[in-house]
């Protein structure tokens, strides 16, 4: 295994998405979303977690709709060393 982070599921999303990832061990994992502003939006994950693949359901109906509305985000995986940023489209 390797770390990655993979485009999430569907893109462009309506109420929810999925993230995947795998991490080759055990490590201390933060993945955010962040607007296009760069403000937290959303932290899926903040723990330490064991090497696997791993899958994160997004469901975007949690966060007031004035913060979350459709356009560009971006979620941030932190896993140790690694960090990777992918875009994400939310439609109406």
């Amino acid at each position: 295994l390797v770390f990655s982070v993979a485009q999430n599921s569907p893109n462009p999303f309506g109420r929810r998405t999925r993230i995947d990832y795998t991490l080759p061990h055990e490590v201390p994992v933060v993945l955010r979303v962040y607007n296009s502003a760069g403000r937290v939006v959303s932290t899926l994950v903040d723990a330490k977690q064991k090497p696997g693949r791993y899958a994160v359901s997004w469901d975007v109906s949690e966060v007031p709709e004035f913060r979350l509305p459709a356009g560009t985000y971006f979620y941030r995986l932190e896993a140790g060393e690694f960090a990777a940023i992918r875009k994400m489209v939310k439609m109406e």
